[in-house]
């Protein structure tokens, strides 16, 4: 059995509090002290606004407040982490909103959001900026030869390539909490019409998350530039054609650079048919749904 698939959607009949503090359980694992419109929007049964906050003021055993913001008891102290992190991410995005502007230019892309903890705006002081992007059939190792360059060129932060996926292969194949989170916070950058398909094909993360809310309607967080869009259409022309050589070259380059310097396989973005994923970032989900299981064994 697949260890990612081991938890499933709850079912309908099971208690709102039950619901409630299980958001609260999944949020606390990343120090994460949510609002009561976040448990409502990542709550796994459906409920309003209303509902959530009415329940949360009869879980005062369980859970505490300040400041608008919830935790589980004996917690108290990811309160004030919270706001040194929010302080944090907002530097970072300054730092990487420049650098990710220049994406728009790499061939064949076609979307670029943030996932992790910076798209929450929960970085720690060792955070990376992950980037989740979306490319054209046939072309994803193209744009992600490209990002990697990009990568190289950043200062003052760490971009990270956790997931990359094709136009014509959008669905998430691990379907659990972890990945219905991370569909569902990411951070659009630009690439309108791509991000709207990628939602579309992972309807399925409303199963989990029947509240959460879509970011599509909010926008993305930078117009598409013309000049770099035209750079990005002038290579596209120069890349083109699903026999060109240049793409696997590219990428047997970078693998060898990455043996010459001995860096963990772990840290190697694997391909496989259209998709690329870090197997540090995949590693990750494994073990955030294990500790989940742990907590969830301990508080309910």
């Amino acid at each position: 059995m697949n260890t990612l698939s081991l938890l499933t959607p709850k079912r309908a009949d099971s208690g709102l509090r039950q619901s409630i503090l299980r958001t609260v359980i999944y949020f606390d694992m990343f120090d994460y002290p949510p609002t009561a419109q976040e448990i409502q929007s990542y709550l796994e049964s459906p409920s309003s606004h209303q509902q959530t906050v009415m329940e949360l003021s009869e879980l005062s055993s369980a859970i505490v407040q300040q400041g608008g913001l919830y935790a589980l008891k004996g917690r108290e102290e990811i309160f004030a982490v919270r706001s040194k992190r929010r302080i944090l991410s907002a530097k970072l995005w300054r730092q990487s909103l420049p650098w990710l502007r220049l994406t728009q230019a790499i061939p064949f892309l076609r979307f670029v959001g943030i996932s992790g903890s910076l798209a929450i705006h929960n970085a720690n002081p060792e955070a990376d900026v992950d980037l989740f992007f979306i490319a054209s059939p046939n072309h994803l190792k193209v744009s992600y030869f490209f990002l990697c360059v990009l990568r190289k060129l950043c200062r003052n932060f760490t971009l990270c390539t956790s997931l990359g996926l094709e136009m014509d292969a959008l669905a998430v194949s691990r379907k659990n909490i972890y990945t219905a989170h991370e569909i569902h916070q990411v951070r659009p950058i630009w690439g309108h019409e791509a991000y709207a398909l990628f939602l579309s094909a992972n309807e399925w993360s409303g199963q989990f998350l029947p509240n959460a809310p879509s970011r599509q309607s909010s926008g993305m967080i930078m117009s598409e530039s013309r000049p770099l869009a035209l750079i990005r259409a002038a290579l596209e022309l120069m890349l083109r054609g699903r026999f060109n050589p240049l793409p696997w070259v590219l990428i047997a380059g970078h693998q060898w650079n990455l043996r010459r310097k001995k860096i963990a396989c772990t840290k190697i973005d694997c391909f496989q048919n259209d998709q690329t994923e870090n197997q540090s970032h995949q590693h990750h989900g494994v073990r955030i749904i294990k500790e989940f299981k742990t907590r969830l064994q301990k508080h309910i």
